[in-house]
């Protein structure tokens, strides 16, 4: 109540006397003072509704200050290292090698759970400084709706893929790859015996337009969710239901592709595709999912 009070200018405005730390007034309230038998506050009118401004396209906006800005690449270069390494690392081949055939089946699940369990931690761990994008098409989707300056757009992407290359380089080092013979192990690749270009570019496209769409709906302004674990959570199972189809992260596709030098031919579809799939989830949410704003459930600072 002191914050809505402070807002519109105190209770004096509404003709309702300030009483030390009285606590917010019920509509009618009892007498204000025990000495004065009869005496009720008036019943203040409703505050004018907060009118949330229209967003716009900006080059530059006022928090991207070199130390904010700064903070905020290290991060995303940070946390999209972790993401790839923790997707790449989860699919161990050793592991699977050493499985008995009656716990083969249980290998996918597991390592699908756990990379996408990694997803929501790195975006919980992200989001105060960066706002936790680690992947390109959240990004790109963010700047469509006007969400983030052009500059911080640009500067996210360059992090975000150098973030990426240093984890799959990692992972290549630490799993001892280079003295291996060459396998698929951490490469987009795709069975084009099964399926076609067509097919895993529709896949890319709408797995990601679903992550990008949950982004959307999970940190609506209006509700008191925005931020919360609950949009870590979803965005997690989210890719638990993608992952087994795509990759729904241009970082991700390009990395370990371009490290080992395979399948590059295979590295498009996993790069624009979700890039495509950004674009129409932004165009849906805005014209079909976005809910009008609910100026009285907008918390007063």
């Amino acid at each position: 109540s002191s914050g809505i009070n402070a807002e519109y200018g105190g209770t004096e405005s509404f003709g309702i006397p300030s009483v030390g730390n009285q606590e917010e007034a019920s509509p009618i309230q009892g007498p204000t003072n025990m000495n004065e038998p009869g005496t009720v506050s008036v019943i203040p009118e409703d505050p004018p509704e907060k009118q949330t401004p229209a967003l716009q396209w900006h080059l530059i906006d006022n928090d991207d200050t070199p130390r904010k800005l700064g903070k905020a690449l290290v991060c995303e270069f940070l946390g999209t290292l972790m993401l790839v390494g923790f997707g790449i690392g989860a699919a161990n081949p050793l592991a699977q090698g050493s499985l008995d055939k009656a716990l083969l089946p249980l290998y996918a699940p597991n390592f699908i759970i756990a990379a996408s369990l990694s997803v929501g931690a790195t975006i919980h761990i992200c989001r105060n400084s960066s706002g936790g994008h680690v992947n390109p098409s959240v990004t790109l989707a963010l700047f469509l709706d006007k969400r983030i300056s052009a500059l911080r757009c640009i500067t996210y992407l360059l992090s975000q893929f150098a973030g990426g290359i240093a984890g799959a380089a990692l992972i290549y080092v630490l799993c001892n790859y280079h003295n291996r013979p060459k396998t698929n192990f951490g490469v987009i690749a795709y069975d084009l015996d099964v399926y076609t270009y067509p097919q895993v570019f529709f896949n890319e496209v709408f797995g990601t337009m679903l992550l990008n769409l949950t982004v959307f709906a999970s940190f609506v302004e209006e509700t008191s969710d925005a931020g919360s674990y609950k949009q870590c959570l979803s965005i997690a199972i989210v890719c638990m239901i993608a992952n087994p189809m795509c990759c729904i992260n241009p970082a991700r596709g390009l990395a370990f592709n371009l490290i080992t030098l395979q399948m590059v031919h295979h590295a498009w579809v996993s790069i624009l595709g979700p890039f495509v799939g950004a674009a129409l989830a932004t165009l849906i949410y805005n014209f079909l999912l976005k809910s009008p704003p609910r100026p009285h459930l907008v918390k007063a600072k």
